[in-house]
């Protein structure tokens, strides 16, 4: 009967607790009202098999594990949902801080396994020994009161144990995906590089087979240079434009770091700064264009190609440097773009495309000269007054954006005596690079208009040997 009582009474006891636990519970943080437990495992302990009382006391631990988890989440800063994580920076942050939870997680399984045996042995030695549970032998060590407490204390144990063990393989399955993660990251960079790399491989292999298949075709030389100037461009660009924006959409903060890798890129690779903003300043100024004669530093020659980073030059010279007249040499020159912002150039075609030659005639003091100046100046008239007209055109129209106050003069015929008889100096229009080849034809036509009149006597120094009489010296 008295026991029945006590039973009873240990039973409201705990009801009356577990109104008031619940609120005790969610106002600490690391620590549980156990009161309730310690009333309920008196009870169990008077009466094992009540069955409500096993219920309870299930209820009472589900309830005391749902705040511990919620607890040990809150103090070890878990949560529930998955952070993104793009950056490396963001990664090795959040790498870091999960093994410290992971190692939290450890270090209070470890400690808890400790209280739980203590507790264990506290039981064996103070509530389950004959000698001490009889009152006979005093335990000093004891850190309960009663049976029904240490019970409760254990059951609290063994439910943060498991709330622990729980979270444990969970944290370190992340922690293990951020590892891979941060690996990938690591890696990315280099795999980035290799695929742009092959990407850039595949687009330049591309672009020449289009070229050399292809618009080598054309026939038209002009045509042909700029649809494959035109292509070229297009496609690098078109290229350039798709890299910058994978790179930019992959890492968006890159742009913040562009001002520091422009001045370390403008400071290393100076040089070829320099020869881009020569082709800029070739392209906007209009200094030369493909095709055009130019002089810059000690070379000469015909410009056949204009890249972003150097022009390259047909030579034209003889190796004389007293003849005026140069001709292709066969060899090419390749020069960097800089040197036009720091060199004179002359370009040969800026105001046209002829260039003045002199040719000089001596006749003899005999010979008519007014029948020699007549057919000098007619063949000269047939042969190069459509270079002249053409001079004056070209010039007219690329002169038109500069004060030029003279104005291209025709052929000329100067005359002039000198020792071995009467000279003419024929100054007229031709073609840059056609000289000789000029010069050749009119010396061909005016010997034969001489040779078929025979007013008319070339001059050239002659050495007359006059003999002396015997005896008059």
């Amino acid at each position: 009967m008295h026991r029945r009582f006590a039973v009873l009474g240990c039973l409201l006891c705990a009801l009356l607790l577990g109104n008031a636990a619940p609120a005790a519970a969610q106002t600490a943080n690391s620590t549980v009202d156990i009161d309730t437990l310690t009333h309920l495992y008196e009870a169990w302990l008077q009466d094992q098999s009540n069955e409500w009382i096993n219920k309870r006391i299930e209820d009472e631990r589900a309830d005391i594990r749902k705040l511990l988890e919620e607890d040990i989440r809150t103090t070890l800063g878990i949560t529930a949902e998955a952070e993104p994580i793009s950056q490396t920076e963001d990664i090795l942050r959040s790498q870091e801080r999960q093994q410290k939870i992971v190692s939290s997680i450890e270090e209070q399984l470890s400690e808890w396994d400790v209280d739980l045996d203590l507790l264990q042995t506290e039981e064996e030695k103070v509530y389950l020994d004959p000698k001490t549970k009889s009152g006979a032998t005093k335990v000093p060590f004891a850190t309960t009161e009663s049976h029904g407490e240490l019970l409760a204390k254990r059951a609290v144990i063994e439910e943060r144990i498991a709330v622990l063990q729980s979270l444990l393989p969970i944290q370190k399955d992340k922690l293990r995906k951020l590892s891979t993660r941060e690996w990938q990251i690591q890696f990315q960079g280099i795999f980035s590089i290799v695929a742009y790399g092959l990407a850039i491989l595949l687009v330049v292999l591309a672009e020449r087979t289009t070229r050399k298949k292809l618009l080598s075709r054309i026939s038209n030389a002009n045509k042909r240079y700029v649809v494959t100037k035109s292509f070229t461009a297009f496609v690098y660009i078109c290229t350039g434009m798709i890299i910058l924006s994978s790179i930019l959409t992959e890492h968006p903060n890159v742009v913040t770091s562009l001002a520091i890798i422009g001045a370390g890129i403008a400071v290393a690779l100076q040089d070829i700064v320099k020869d881009f903003m020569g082709w800029i300043m070739i392209i906007q100024r209009n200094i030369f264009i493909v095709g055009n004669r130019i002089t810059i530093e000690n070379h000469t020659g015909e410009v056949i190609d204009i890249g972003m980073l150097c022009f390259k030059l047909l030579e034209v010279g003889t190796g004389d440097p007293n003849v005026i007249v140069l001709e292709h040499t066969g060899k090419s020159v390749s020069l960097p773009n800089a040197l036009v912002l720091s060199s004179p150039v002359v370009n040969h075609n800026s105001t046209s495309d002829f260039v003045k030659a002199e040719m000089r005639i001596v006749i003899t003091f005999e010979s008519d000269r007014k029948k020699a100046e007549e057919i000098i100046t007619n063949i000269l008239k047939e042969e190069t007054e459509e270079f002249y007209q053409a001079e004056v055109r070209q010039q007219a129209k690329r002169t038109r954006m500069y004060y030029l106050s003279l104005q291209p003069i025709g052929m000329k015929v100067y005359k002039n005596i000198i020792g071995s008889g009467f000279e003419f100096t024929l100054r007229f229009s031709v073609p840059i690079g056609l000289q000789r080849t000029v010069i050749s034809d009119l010396a061909t036509k005016i010997m034969d208009a001489i040779d078929a009149e025979p007013s008319v006597e070339l001059a050239y120094d002659t050495l007359r040997i006059i003999p002396t009489p015997p005896g008059s010296i």
